[in-house]
């Protein structure tokens, strides 16, 4: 095997890599979307007026306060998971580009 089928090999691999890096930082991104639209429902909607309805209201301010400390802590591992990835989505990122640039360097001149 020749360095240009070798390093078109690894090249394969590479993008492989990347492509799979790219996947998990867009199911990264997917779960951050959730999580920010699950905060955004939980606002309450405006009381009827009725006393009944404060006591549900006052209730679901409590549940809903929990629920959004608990949203908001799944949110701040989910950004803080992305921000590690970024660093391993780069370097595939770059030996990706490296690969492609050894392809051309290695490509037999006709």
């Amino acid at each position: 095997m020749n360095d240009y089928e070798q390093t078109k090999r690894l090249a394969s691999l590479t993008q492989m890599v990347l492509a799979a890096e790219q996947t998990r930082m867009a199911i990264l991104r997917r779960q951050e979307a959730n999580l920010r639209k699950s905060l955004s429902d939980l606002t309450i909607d405006p009381a009827s007026g009725v006393a009944q309805q404060a006591a549900a209201d006052t209730l679901y301010q409590a549940w809903a306060d929990s629920r959004r400390r608990s949203i908001n802590i799944d949110l701040a591992r989910n950004l803080a998971e992305q921000d590690g990835h970024r660093a391993t989505l780069a370097r595939a990122f770059g030996r990706d580009q490296v690969c492609q640039e050894l392809v051309e360097r290695t490509k037999p001149r006709r």
